[in-house]
């Protein structure tokens, strides 16, 4: 049996990033132990590129496919109409953000020896037809109707299929978000009676909340609702879904981890219990990416360093907006973007056609992916512009060789920067914290520390003291492992 079973939502193995990098950290830190990957995506791919190297003790990696429809039959000798009552139930609740009985849904969509129905019969037979009308005629008439079908026909049977992934036993189980993962953890949990981990970074449901009040399409599908319905009818939906998903993993997580306290009030008021809680910051390995760095008042011109994806949720066409400002005031400033590019090339063209617009491509260099530990000593100052944030690595891996940052107010970057408790405050300020999707704020930071070189030095004695003192990856790998250690020996959980 595997020892460690986790659960992700497009991020490892084959996503770069802070959370596929924490994983991967967890992993080659417990050689002792053996490891699952459920790895969820948007749809299957053969031979889809790595980004990491599985290390050995990885000994499973199945990939799922949240929108490809799968097809297994009927459990013989099952009730029709309950399978049916269960997903009437399942779309009342997720319409109204509730998944209040889950045993009953396991029981008659999932593995739990009733189902009377395939996902295709729930999906596309007359009687899901009646099931979403009638809630259309009382929850959505002023909408799109070709809009809502779609959109509704796509949720339910994402969570229908779902609920059929494939069994892995283990003695623990770990999602590193709500949402997807998070049925799909709770779904393994009730299988095999074993434990399961919940472990957020950024918050999921706030994240997703996010994307959906920004999402042009979603503005687009609701052009036509009544001006008195605020949000529109879709938007509300996909919200209530993701409360829903949300709300469900931390009823039914054993343990919930969060990076800050920020997170955890952010969890509490989703949906779980603040008893249930606990805090473990994020860790680094200090030696792997100390060094000297040269000084500011000795560089030849002062460079402006982003390490991560672009993508929308890192928000770089803030970072772009602010560099023209810097570069006027610092003629001599140039931006280097770090970090890969692929995960959403619409976007990654939308930021290099900005960068065109306002006559920067002189100045800014998208490098791809690169070497961090030496471009860490190459750049004079990190920027985030994050709309959201947990406990981002990068910054702390910059602390590791003296970079100060400037990072928007999200997650625990305030924390990072300024210190936590009256002891790390004491240390001194590390960078500076901006305002979300603000640009002049932004470059005003940036410029005050590079234009400072008593500023820069300060913050970067700083940066060293705090992830020295806090910040210590040997010491998360230790809390886990006792974490770990507890699950397995535990005696179980509900069984199936």
């Amino acid at each position: 049996m595997i020892d460690v079973v986790f659960v992700l939502e497009g991020t490892y193995p084959y996503v770069s990033g802070g959370v596929s990098s924490w994983v991967q950290a967890l992993i080659t830190g417990m050689p002792e132990l053996t490891f699952g990957i459920v790895y969820l995506s948007e749809s299957y791919k053969e031979n889809r590129p790595l980004k990491y190297e599985i290390p050995d003790n990885v000994v499973c990696l199945l990939e799922v496919s949240v929108f490809d429809l799968v097809s297994l039959p009927p459990d013989e000798g099952a009730d029709r109409l309950e399978s049916w009552r269960a997903f009437s139930s399942l779309a009342g609740g997720l319409e109204r953000g509730e998944l209040d009985d889950f045993e009953d849904l396991f029981l008659h969509l999932g593995f739990g020896g009733k189902r009377g129905a395939t996902v295709a019969e729930l999906g596309t037979s007359r009687a899901s037809w009646t099931v979403l009308t009638e809630i259309y005629k009382e929850q959505a008439n002023e909408t799109s109707f070709v809009d809502f079908f779609w959109t509704w026909r796509g949720a339910l049977a994402s969570f229908l299929q779902l609920m059929l992934v494939k069994p892995i036993p283990a003695r623990c189980y770990h999602a590193v978000s709500t949402g997807w993962a998070g049925l799909v953890a709770t779904n393994l949990r009730r299988i095999h009676g074993r434990p399961m981990l919940l472990t957020e970074h950024g918050i999921y449901t706030n994240e997703r909340k996010i994307e959906i009040l920004k999402a042009e399409w979603l503005s687009t599908m609701n052009a036509r609702l009544s001006l008195r319905q605020e949000l529109g009818f879709l938007r509300k939906f996909w919200i209530n879904l993701f409360l829903a998903l949300g709300k469900l993993a931390y009823q039914h997580a054993d343990r919930i981890f969060s990076l800050y306290e920020g997170n955890k009030a952010l969890q509490a008021e989703y949906g779980a219990d603040p008893a249930t809680i606990e805090i473990i910051p994020n860790g680094v390995r200090i030696q792997h990416l100390e060094g000297e760095r040269t000084s500011l008042a000795q560089r030849e011109f002062p460079r402006v360093g982003f390490v991560g994806r672009v993508v929308p949720i890192k928000d770089v066409k803030t970072l772009i907006l602010a560099f023209k400002t810097v570069s006027a005031s610092i003629s001599d400033a140039c931006l280097d973007i770090l970090g890969p590019t692929e995960e959403d090339e619409e976007y990654f063209e939308e930021c290099r056609a900005l960068v065109g617009l306002l006559g920067l491509g002189d100045k800014v260099v998208f490098h791809g992916r690169v070497d961090v530990v030496e471009w860490f000593k190459k750049v004079d100052i990190q920027v985030l512009t994050s709309i959201s944030e947990g406990q981002p690595l990068v910054i702390l891996e910059g602390f590791c060789s003296g970079l100060p940052c400037v990072a928007s107010d999200v997650g625990s970057c305030r924390e990072l920067l300024e210190g936590r408790t009256d002891e790390d405050r004491a240390l001194g300020q590390a960078g500076l914290v901006t305002g979300i999707g603000n640009p002049e704020d932004t470059a005003q930071a940036i410029i005050t520390i590079l234009k400072d070189p008593e500023l820069h030095h300060s913050m970067s004695v700083a940066a060293k003291a705090r992830v020295r003192a806090y910040y210590d990856h040997d010491e998360m790998v230790q809390t886990y492992r006792s974490i770990y250690q507890a699950a397995m020996e535990s005696e179980g959980v509900w069984q199936a």
